[in-house]
This record gives C-alpha cells, sequence and structure tokens, in this order.
C-alpha cells in the first residue's frame, strides 16, 4: 500500500510518501519511508479505548539491495503515531518520536483516493 499524503499548509504544501507491506514471516506490517524507501520502520497497530490507531515501532532499518540491516538503538527512532477520525472525513494525527518532540500535529479534511 503506498501513501502519498499532501498537507495544506497556508504557505506551502509538504508531501509525505511511504510504501507499506505485510512480513509475512514476521507477522508485521513494515513502512519504506520517503521515495528512496532506504528508511524502514515495522510498525505497531492498536486501537486505543477512544477507538483511535495507535501506531508505534521502536526499531529502524536501512534497505540496502534486497536486505534490511537493522540501525543501532541509538540511531533508530521509537516513534508513536495518534490517528484518530473525528468526523466521516475530518482526522486528527500527532506523531511523536522519543527524544525529540512532537514532529507532527494535524487536523483537517482527509480525502482518501484509490489508485488501481
Amino acid at each position: 500500500m503506498s501513501w502519498d499524503r499532501h498537507f495544506h499548509f497556508p504557505n506551502a504544501t509538504r508531501r509525505f510518501y511511504a510504501e507499506m507491506w505485510w512480513n509475512e514471516k514476521k507477522r508485521r506490517v513494515y513502512d519504506s519511508l520517503g521515495k528512496s524507501g532506504r528508511l524502514v520502520q515495522p510498525l505497531d497497530f492498536h486501537v486505543t479505548d477512544t477507538g483511535a490507531l495507535l501506531i508505534t515501532s521502536d526499531e529502524t532499518y536501512t534497505s540496502v539491495g534486497n536486505r534490511l540491516l537493522r540501525l543501532p538503538k541509538a540511531l533508530s527512532a521509537k516513534v508513536n503515531v495518534y490517528e484518530k477520525a473525528t468526523s466521516a472525513n475530518t482526522i486528527q494525527i500527532f506523531v511523536h518520536i522519543e527524544h525529540v518532540t512532537t514532529v507532527l500535529m494535524y487536523e483537517g479534511e482527509a480525502t482518501v483516493e484509490e489508485i488501481r
């Protein structure tokens, strides 16, 4: 599954691209970040008591050819993403990287376009 998200702000539009895939052997979803896909994070999904989606990762890999090499803990980002629908087409997103800060907070419309 590919994501090409566009965040529109008053003076700029920012894009976030990611590609996710299921690893049957590890039984986890993996997320390749950016167009190059060089940084990869395995993701864990949890539904909160309020119905929000909490996505966590505490490992980071780099993609070298067809192999994934785990980065040392000091170079890995522990990430928490909190996503919640506040109406049929409105969402809130908070992305927090441990030891850094909240790197993205967003509330607005979500439009899904399925491309086959």
